[in-house]
């Protein structure tokens, strides 16, 4: 799946691969799911992409998704944004 995402060019494909991968968690995901997410492309992917790597929750999950707060795009700001919530809240219930 991971390598089929780096290579599509169909956006539904591309999010719904993105989702199947955040729902997999798979850690070894996270680099292509930061492309998409980092890329220019579609911004529902993007989103996608963003959703997923909150959900596989690496060790570097929190710097990716503050990292994205930054965006030039405010639906990719709102969506990183949401997923460090969910992160802290998390951490803050396991602890």
């Amino acid at each position: 799946l991971i390598r089929l995402l780096e290579t599509v060019d169909d956006v539904m494909v591309q999010r719904e691969l993105a989702e199947a991968l955040g729902r997999i968690g798979d850690e070894r995901a996270n680099a292509a799911l930061i492309r998409i997410a980092r890329s220019n492309g579609d911004e529902s992917s993007r989103v996608a992409a963003i959703i997923a790597v909150g959900k596989i929750r690496s060790a570097d999950t929190r710097g990716y998704l503050q990292m994205l707060t930054e965006d030039c795009h405010p639906g990719i700001r709102t969506a990183a944004v949401i997923q460090l919530g969910d992160y802290y809240l998390d951490a803050d219930s396991a602890g």
